[in-house]
């Protein structure tokens, strides 16, 4: 039997200098990040190893990690944390990222977010 499980990583907070505008880049914003993907289950729903499957607070550095590298697009954010998730778990089996800007800095509008999400 072929089991996959998924592992989620759910609206970590990052303070980051991502955007098109210098200011963006250089006052920086609030984002939120959620990580979904989808790993083989292997042995890990009976061994109770974590050799077995992946590490979330790894998750949770890589995340950081790419955060803190700023991009003009949340578009390169996502691809750089899919690359990253990629090299550290290859058996990784594809997966969900979205990168939130709280509040972003937009005239005359006012809104909780604005994401976006790769799947891959």
């Amino acid at each position: 039997m072929n089991q996959s499980i998924t592992i989620t990583i759910d609206r970590l907070r990052c303070y980051a200098f991502h955007g098109v505008m210098e200011q963006e880049r250089s006052v920086g914003a609030e984002y939120e990040v959620t990580l979904s993907i989808r790993y083989p289950a292997m042995r890990a729903v009976t061994a109770d190893s974590l050799a077995d499957t992946v590490d979330y607070a790894q998750l949770c550095d890589i995340v950081t990690g790419a955060m803190s590298h700023p991009a003009a697009l949340l578009e390169r954010v996502c691809g750089v944390i899919i690359e990253d998730v990629m090299r550290a778990f290859p058996l990784t089996e594809g997966g969900t990222v979205t990168v939130s800007k709280l509040n972003p800095p937009i005239s005359n509008s006012s809104m909780a977010s604005a994401s976006v999400t790769v799947s891959w």
